[in-house]
């Protein structure tokens, strides 16, 4: 019987000279083949030994040398490889492309390289890190990329590595395949517009804006995602399905974190997560101006809100359309998501404009921006929603009082100089610059507040009571953000929870709350 030699080990193997002049990949292959034939070999040997009686003890012989780790490879596909000699040097030298991957800095080196056509083939590397802006730099080789795979020698994406906040980026990326990677940076692909299909199996962070601006993405599938950045998918404007089965962080707190911002509009989205978060801040965004279907079930995040909205004005012509005595008109203003119920009915006294019959009301974009003539704006509990600039320069507005409004968008009273009482006793989210130049504003008062936006009380330059106790992400970061920016000489009280006293790694006070200490007398009371 022939019997066949074993191959030896793997390393030794590579250095036979009947090898010189093969890739490693190649090595490879040629030597799982002997090693399955010798192992072939000797497992018909011992069977046929058993069934004569010979005995053998496990691995009888010495035992068998452990099977080669595989060779992984990353494989990139470039438009053209002229395109590619022009910023590394020969693309077929391996250095060459361990020098631009910076490695062994960012991981174990690749081995070999093979080059067809546009394809590129790197093998042997593992552990990698695609670093900081690596297709995003002036040698422009991310314009020429194509498409990604890898096999999992990829750990890690950081900062930009594909995105473009140098303006170049890869806009011609159609295809990623990063299987072992568990970490996507921040920007990571952001601007990657002609980006279609991703695989990112192993991924259980990814940071902020990774996405930022892929309009052709109609599908993400991140099954091991748990914490998703603020703004991750912004500006996805095709995107319909999402999965994110084990998320418990969607975009950093339990409100509206830009992650779905900027997102199209009239789609139908099918949204998969855990329903601890099916209530997150974000979906509900992304409820306005599409129909949802959440875990299978239709989406209606808010339900039974009902009451009348009273919207006081100086005169009836203040009213920025015509024949607002007809409901069907301020249904039309108001082009309410699918999970609302319109108004049935509008009583007109004077210049008091009653709406009745509505449920669960968003009040939209740009409703009344500018109006000089709305004195306030009251109601029994319909509205849920504020959103951006929709009470922005109400120069005449003194009195808001919604009791059921869950979230107020950025700019929403924005120079509202009048403004002197609000009452928003459930507001969780208080986007940015929502308030500033309100600065007839002597208190304010959210106590079911979660987030507060940067610059949210900028130029409030008549603030003398501030309570926050359920804040718990004041501007964005630890950082000063503006939030109480050119608030100075006044004494106010604040109420805001110990932890935002400590928020810093050295245990100093929010930057938000510091810049108000620095500038003011300023009595903390901590709940």
């Amino acid at each position: 019987m022939y019997f066949p030699h074993h191959p030896g080990h793997w390393q030794h193997f590579l250095l036979r000279n009947d090898n010189r002049g093969l890739t490693v990949e190649q090595v490879r292959q040629k030597y799982v083949k002997e090693l399955a034939l010798y192992e072939s070999v000797v497992a018909v040997s011992a069977t046929s030994a058993a069934s004569a009686g010979a005995a053998g003890g496990a691995g009888g012989g010495g035992g068998l040398p452990p099977t080669p780790p595989p060779v992984l490879s990353l494989r990139l596909t470039f438009d053209d490889i002229e395109n590619v000699e022009g910023v590394i040097n020969d693309p077929t030298n391996v250095s060459d492309w361990n020098t631009y991957f910076e490695l062994p800095d960012y991981g174990s080196e690749f081995t070999s390289v093979t080059v067809d056509g546009g394809l590129v083939t790197l093998s042997g590397g593992s552990n990698i890190t695609l670093k900081e802006s690596l297709f995003d730099q002036a040698d422009e080789l991310g314009t020429y990329l194509l498409e990604v795979d890898d096999d999992g020698c990829v750990v890690e994406v950081e900062l930009g590595a594909f995105g473009d906040s140098n303006e170049l980026g890869c806009p011609n990326l159609t295809s990623v395949n990063l299987p072992n990677a568990t970490t996507i940076g921040t920007s990571a692909f952001s601007g990657c517009a002609s980006l279609t299909t991703i695989d990112l199996a192993k991924t259980t962070e990814v940071g902020e804006a990774a996405f930022y601006g892929c309009t052709s993405l109609t599908t993400i599938d991140l099954p091991s995602a748990v914490i998703i950045g603020n703004g991750a998918f912004e500006g996805c404007t095709s995107l319909v399905i999402v999965s994110l089965r084990v998320c418990t962080n969607l975009g950093g707190t339990t409100a509206d974190d830009a992650v779905f911002l900027e997102g199209g509009l009239d789609k139908e989205m099918s949204i998969t997560v855990p329903e601890a978060i099916k209530f997150d801040g974000d979906l509900i965004y992304a409820s306005l101006d599409n129909t949802l279907v959440v875990n299978d079930s239709s989406y209606a995040p808010y339900v039974g809100f009902s009451g009348s909205l009273v919207m006081e004005f100086n005169d009836v012509r203040d009213v920025p359309f015509k024949s607002p005595e007809l409901v069907a008109n301020w249904n039309n203003v108001f082009n309410l998501p699918s999970w609302s119920t319109p108004f049935t009915s509008v009583t007109v006294v004077g210049a008091t404009f009653t709406l009745e019959g509505g449920k669960n009301i968003v009040v939209p974009e740009n409703f009344l921006t500018q109006n000089t003539g709305l004195i306030s704006v009251a109601d029994d509990g319909c509205v849920v929603y504020v959103r951006a600039n929709a009470f922005s320069y109400c120069t005449a507005l003194t009195t808001v009082d919604l009791p059921n409004a869950n979230v107020i968008g950025l700019n929403a009273f924005e120079y509202s100089d009048l403004l002197s009482n609000v009452n928003l006793p459930s507001a969780v989210s208080v986007g940015e610059l929502a308030f500033s130049q309100c600065t007839s504003l002597t208190t304010v008062e959210l106590p079911s507040a979660i987030k507060i936006g940067y610059g949210a009380f900028a130029d409030c330059a008549a603030l003398t009571s501030i309570e926050l106790p359920a804040c718990t992400n004041l501007g964005g970061s630890t950082a000063d953000d503006a939030v109480f920016d050119r608030i100075s000489g006044n004494t106010i009280t604040l109420t805001v929870p110990s932890a935002l006293m400590t928020a810093d790694a050295r245990g100093n006070p929010d930057g938000d709350i510091a810049y108000l200490q620095d500038n003011n007398t300023v009595t903390v009371v901590t709940v």
